[in-house]
């Protein structure tokens, strides 16, 4: 591909070296061509027609902008020649400059905010459409703008609705990933509805979607709106329905009462080495939370071994392999296996094989974390450290898990390095403790090889928030695996005090009122 690059003269030129980058990353054989005056683009442009685009710069000379009649003259020069065109951002709210550019049908044009290499090389492989450059410049003729200093009706989204796009928004951590999922939500809604969501979509989000063309054009709508001096707000409904919506007020401020709280809404990421029996404590800890009527979500990440599959009397047949196919949907957590009214586990039957995408798995946890209190994630140290390093941005908490065995201890430092930018704050699960074993009782561990850790000459350390231990009550376990049910439901198990003791951690249970109390109180009365 043949590029001709109009754009200013700059001694380190960033934007050229990463649109190679970007170019090479696409596959694209490449011979990019220099100009850095106007007369100088159109003289080659006369000699030799055979550039396939020509990336173009407003002020490519700071006093003589191009217009509309420069565009016009080098396209009856080379009239097949591709242009994207990069425009100062003074222009966002100037009609006739943008519908002038749009006559010359050149419509690749990006704002100067937008024109990052990654978005110009957007435009390189697929050129844009007439409809949808007309959208990106705002030309499009909308009712709400029709007068100024009016009261702008947009079409509210329930907020169920707008909790759910911003929490599955936030569940992808690469920007294009996140442009393409925003168009996809974008569809599903009308021009009205998109600007009401987008005046609830946090600023963070709205940094990241920069240059995105379906959310420039309802920035664009939203910009112009406050631009008249008109006021947003919701369409007004007619009486029968403002009935219903006051009953359904009513029935969120009783729910709002009983709700939990917001603060209790965790995802907590339990690891370990392989053998540390970080599982096991995954599986025992949520099963007790279910039991204290804590709603819990256990998200089993092991695709090869399937190791939750062995805790609970369940198969799993597409549990999990169902949505290694599925794009954004809002029934995820319907395909979890529920063990009881409080617990739902997603793992796949073990004779399955499959992979899930990391884009599918966040999608997972957001669902998951919607429609419950807690959801534990089991991560398998076999996942790439990219999808880790995700999941442990996503949590709230991370129990890492380890046992007293020297070998696992030091194993642990070269694995713990490779995380060591997210683990700034963890607990730590002494699993199969032993009493009485010198120099590696919970103390000593925490201070020798989490605190101060010296690897390949690199010194680290992990801020370790509190320590459990459990009892190393391996004949609990065995027995547990062989009926399909968590250790802590074995008769005279000695783990379920020492779980019960994380839980309490992680989800504080009421107290009850004491006999005596209540006696009081009714005593009170009768008097």
């Amino acid at each position: 591909m043949k590029i001709l690059l109009a754009k200013q003269y700059e001694e380190k030129d960033i934007f050229l070296e990463n649109l190679i980058a970007e170019l090479n990353n696409q596959g694209i054989a490449i011979d990019i061509v220099r100009r850095f005056k106007k007369k100088g683009v159109l003289d080659l442009l006369k000699k030799d027609n055979d550039f396939d685009v020509l990336i173009l710069q407003e002020y490519l000379q700071q006093y003589l902008p191009i217009d509309a009649d420069f565009l016009n003259k080098l396209l009856e020069e080379s009239p097949d020649i591709h242009v994207i065109f990069v425009i100062s951002n003074e222009h966002k709210k100037d009609q006739d400059y943008l519908n002038s550019i749009y006559s010359t049908k050149v419509y690749s044009v990006l704002f100067e905010d937008d024109a990052d290499a990654k978005n110009v090389v957007n435009l390189v492989v697929n050129k844009r459409h007439p409809k949808l450059a007309k959208s990106y410049l705002g030309l499009e003729k909308t009712e709400m703008l029709e007068k100024s200093n009016q009261e702008v009706f947009v079409d509210k989204v329930k907020k169920e609705q707008i909790d759910s796009i911003i929490e599955y928004l936030y569940s992808f951590f690469d920007e294009e990933d996140l442009s393409k999922r925003y168009n996809s939500i974008a569809q599903k809604y009308s021009d009205a509805e998109n600007v009401y969501i987008l005046t609830k979509i946090p600023n963070e989000l709205k940094d990241k979607l920069k240059g995105n063309i379906v959310y420039t054009k309802y920035k664009i709508i939203l910009e112009k709106i406050e631009d008249v001096g008109a006021n947003i707000t919701e369409k007004p409904k007619i009486k029968e329905k403002i009935i219903t919506k006051e009953k359904v007020i009513k029935k969120e401020v009783v729910r709002h009462v009983y709700s939990m709280p917001k603060d209790y809404k965790k995802v907590i990421a339990v690891m370990g080495f392989e053998n540390s029996g970080a599982t096991t404590i995954a599986v025992n800890l949520a099963y007790i939370l279910s039991k204290n009527k804590i709603k819990t979500a256990l998200i089993d990440t092991d695709y090869f071994k399937k190791d939750v599959y062995y805790h609970f009397d369940k198969e799993y047949v597409d549990c999990l392999s169902i949505l290694q196919n599925q794009t954004y949907l809002n029934s995820f957590f319907s395909v979890g296996e529920a063990i009881n009214d409080y617990l739902t586990v997603f793992s796949e039957h073990r004779d399955r094989q499959f992979r899930l995408s990391k884009e599918v798995l966040f999608q997972l946890l957001s669902s998951s974390k919607r429609n419950t209190h807690i959801v534990i994630i089991d991560i398998c140290n076999q996942l790439n450290e990219d999808a880790i390093n995700s999941i442990l941005d996503y949590s709230d908490n991370i129990l890492f898990v380890t046992t007293q065995n020297i070998n696992t201890l030091y194993r642990n430092i070269k694995w713990l390095y490779n995380y060591k930018d997210k683990l700034n704050k963890i607990e730590l699960v002494v699993n199969k403790y032993v009493d009485e074993v010198k120099h590696l009782d919970e103390k000593s561990i925490r201070n020798n090889f989490f605190s101060n850790i010296t690897n390949d000459n690199y010194k680290f350390n992990i801020d370790v928030r509190r320590v459990f231990t459990v009892s190393n009550d391996r004949k609990s376990i065995i027995n547990g695996l062989a009926l399909k049910q968590p250790a802590v439901t074995i008769k005279d198990n000695e783990i379920i005090k020492d779980i019960e003791i994380i839980a309490e951690y992680y989800y504080k249970k009421n107290k009850p009122l004491n006999n005596s109390f209540l006696k009081n109180i009714f005593n009170l009365f009768r008097e």
